[in-house]
């Protein structure tokens, strides 16, 4: 865990933490805590908001009082470019910062449908702006599932983009055709500009 960039505390003074950070998570089957969607509020300022959605594997530590090192590239990104709103969903919603744990969850099967609507919908309700997805390879077959699901939705109808590899303006794919996540790089300064991603000749088999 590290603090949250200069520009968040500033906006933590003027305005409640409620205010610039909003979090919908919830308790599974385990009793054990689930996000579904992290939110930032960077420009109180700007009406219509103009958000950047990204979608990565599975939720951070991050809250109101901590980020860690992957939030805060995307966030310092946004800043940089304006954005007023930073919206990050995960193909899977249970908190495990070493992907390769995520199968020694139980898999609850209500709470994975509920994540893929609340990401259609949110999709649904941000058409048209930019999706940056970088939810890495799944290591399960649930997250592989989850993951298809996502590219079938955004393959049509929307702007769909990826942080280039460094130096490079080629997308962030790794060895097995999946895109890269983000943690995988570990400057905050070296994420580069958003590049079309081009899903529609990109099939997952599950």
């Amino acid at each position: 865990m590290v603090g949250y960039p200069k520009f968040i505390n500033e906006l933590f003074v003027e305005h409640t933490k409620s205010k610039v950070i909003y979090i919908d998570e919830t308790k599974g089957d385990d009793n054990i805590r689930h996000r579904f969607r992290i939110e930032y509020k960077l420009n109180f300022n700007t009406d219509p908001d103009t958000p950047l959605v990204v979608i990565m594997m599975n939720p951070s530590m991050a809250n109101k009082d901590m980020s860690d090192i992957t939030v805060n590239k995307i966030l310092m990104y946004a800043n940089c470019n304006k954005y007023s709103k930073v919206i990050i969903l995960n193909s899977l919603p249970m908190y495990e910062s070493a992907s390769e744990n995520l199968n020694n969850f139980k898999i609850d099967i209500e709470l994975l449908e509920k994540n893929k609507n609340k990401i259609k919908s949110c999709l649904e309700a941000n058409v048209s702006s930019p999706i940056v997805i970088h939810t890495g390879r799944p290591t399960t077959r649930a997250g592989a599932e989850s993951v298809a699901y996502i590219y079938d939705i955004v393959r049509d109808g929307y702007m769909t983009f990826t942080f280039p590899k460094k130096n490079k303006k080629e997308p962030r794919f790794d060895i097995t055709g999946y895109v890269r996540h983000l943690s995988r790089s570990s400057k905050l300064d070296d994420l580069g500009a958003l590049i079309p991603l081009n899903l529609n000749d990109y099939q997952i088999t599950v």
